[in-house]
């Protein structure tokens, strides 16, 4: 159960509901805002984030609706998670076909064996309730940033759009993520992606609650297009009581996940850095029927430039596959990282217009 109160972006007072949440009758104590655009953005990102090294142990659970763009029903799932650190960390994905555990280790992820990976909004579903703003402090503090402002219901709202980044004495200019916030509160309110000519994809955070200092929305509704992909609710958040080794342990027939660390670069960068590789074929049934709009993917950029890992984010189905086989073929220039090669994570969108 919900309780309304007034604009979205409004910390809710303490209330005794069916949710098990920890709030305070007053917003957490806010550092001055800065000045500098990519300081407040790193200030935004601390005081919306649950995974602090400084936080006690929590409990979450999140339900999740996504709905098919082809109107082919609601599917329902649940997000959740234990936490007690980066290296004690466990997030359970239950789908009507499946569920998947994932344990974050000292030795690395490991994934309950056998259990296909749940859909790509789903798992992002999760972090854009407790760290929705994922990079790193080193990566944002070189981004070019510009600021914008406007007055939502009489709130002041601050708007910090991606526009480049300062990489190796090289300025880079590409179109990225936008993050607006509550000047007053510096609570994150939505994120947009652009996607491509489909338009955005937006995160907005709702009915924002203080968790031991933290902000954390009750709700939260996923669009692309403008078209509505994803809604989820906090069914429970609470203080973990005992963060027992057992609890985050994962058993012996768990599946290890990718050990190499990896560096998370802005989308921009790896348009840019592009060698070659074979364009998209546009599957002719989908072009008959005018079916349009840009596939997401997710991927894991190795040293030398090759992809792997792919994983749809978004986009039509009836061009994932294309847009897959296509980028499977792609090579990229070598990210540096202090002068030595580094595996990263990137988010790539294919196009496709008749």
């Amino acid at each position: 159960m919900f309780v309304a109160c007034g604009y979205r972006g409004l910390l809710c007072p303490s209330v005794l509901t069916a949710v098990s949440i920890t709030v305070s009758a007053q917003a957490p104590a806010t550092p001055p805002m800065p000045k500098d655009p990519n300081q407040l953005l790193l200030l935004v990102q601390k005081q919306n984030r649950l995974t602090s090294p400084d936080i006690q142990p929590w409990h979450l659970k999140i339900s999740v609706k996504q709905f098919d763009p082809f109107d082919a029903g609601i599917v329902e799932s649940q997000i959740e998670e234990f936490w007690a650190g980066e290296s004690k960390h466990k997030i359970i994905y239950t789908t009507p076909t499946a569920t998947l555990t994932e344990y974050s280790t000292e030795k690395g992820l490991f994934r309950s064996a056998g259990s296909p990976l749940p859909p790509g909004p789903l798992m992002q579903a999760g972090s854009a309730f407790t760290n929705p703003i994922f990079e790193s402090e080193s990566l944002i503090e070189k981004w070019i940033l510009k600021r914008g402002e406007r007055k939502e219901n009489g709130v002041k709202v601050v708007c910090l759009s991606t526009k480049g980044i300062n990489a190796e004495s090289e300025k880079h200019e590409f179109v990225g993520s936008t993050y607006c916030f509550d000047a007053a509160q510096a609570s994150l309110l939505s994120i947009s992606n652009p996607i491509g000519a489909a338009g955005d994809a937006v995160y907005t955070r709702n009915n924002i609650q203080d968790f031991h200092g933290y902000y954390l929305p009750r709700e939260m509704e996923l669009t692309a297009g403008g078209k509505r992909i994803l809604e989820a609710q906090v069914d429970l958040l609470e203080d973990l009581a005992q963060a027992d080794d057992a609890l985050f342990s994962p058993p012996p027939n768990a599946a290890p996940g990718p050990i190499v660390k990896t560096v998370d670069i802005t989308g921009g960068i790896v348009r840019g850095s592009l060698e070659h590789g074979n364009a998209p074929e546009y599957p002719i049934a989908a072009k008959a029927a005018g079916i349009r709009g840009t596939v997401v993917l997710e991927a894991k950029i190795g040293k030398d430039g090759s992809v792997s890992d792919l994983t749809v984010v978004s986009g039509p189905k009836e061009l994932q596959q294309a847009a897959i086989d296509a980028v499977r073929t792609w090579k990229y220039k070598p990210y540096l990282l202090n002068g030595e090669p580094a595996v990263v994570k990137a988010r790539v969108n294919v196009v496709f217009q008749p």
